[in-house]
C-alpha cells in the first residue's frame, strides 16, 4: 500500500513541475519578446490562454457582449468551464495538480513544515482558520463583478499564472 501512495505522489510531483516549467517557458518567452529578442522557434501564446481564472474574469464580457476580452480567448473559458466541472465531480484536483500557484504553495508549506516542525499549523487559531477558507470565494466575486463594473482588464495581477511567472 505505502509503494501506491509514493507512485501517485511521484506522478502528482510530476506533473505538477511539469506544468509549473510551461508556465515559467511561456513568461519566458513573453519576456523575450517584450524585449525584442525573437526566437523563431518559441511560440507566442499567452499566460492569459492557459490560466482558467482568466476565464472567470472574461465570463461577464463574453455573456454580455458574445465576445471574449481583447487579451483572451476561448482557451481560458475552457480551461475555467473544465476546472469547475473537474472540481464539481472530483474537489479540488485541478488546484491539486495542474495550478503553478497551487503547487508553488504546497511547496512553500513542505518547507514551512520543515522549518517549523513544533508551530507548524498552530500559528493561526483554527477558527479563524476556517473563516478565511472562506475568504477565496470573496475574491472570486471581487474579480467577476470589478470586471463588470469596471469593464476594463484591471485584475490582471490577481491572474495565479501571472504571479507565479513574476516570482
Amino acid at each position: 500500500m505505502q509503494s501506491k501512495i509514493k507512485w501517485g505522489y511521484k506522478i502528482r510531483l510530476g506533473v505538477q513541475i511539469g506544468i509549473f516549467v510551461l508556465v515559467e517557458f511561456l513568461a519566458l518567452t513573453k519576456w523575450l519578446k517584450e524585449s525584442d529578442v525573437v526566437i523563431a522557434w518559441l511560440p507566442e501564446i499567452s499566460l492569459h490562454a492557459v490560466c482558467p481564472f482568466g476565464g472567470v474574469v472574461t465570463a461577464y464580457s463574453f455573456f454580455s457582449t458574445g465576445d471574449f476580452l481583447p487579451k483572451l480567448h476561448s482557451a481560458a473559458f475552457i480551461l475555467m468551464a473544465l476546472g469547475m466541472v473537474v472540481a464539481l465531480f472530483f474537489g479540488p484536483l485541478f488546484c491539486g495538480y495542474a495550478c503553478p500557484l497551487g503547487s508553488f504553495q504546497e511547496w512553500l508549506g513542505k518547507l514551512g513544515r520543515k522549518l517549523f516542525p513544533k508551530r507548524y499549523g498552530k500559528l493561526i487559531p483554527p477558527k479563524l482558520d476556517k473563516a478565511l477558507g472562506y475568504l477565496r470565494y470573496g475574491v472570486l466575486a471581487m474579480c467577476f463583478f470589478k470586471r463588470r463594473l469596471l469593464a476594463s482588464w484591471c485584475l490582471q495581477r490577481l491572474i495565479p499564472s501571472m504571479r507565479c511567472s513574476t516570482l
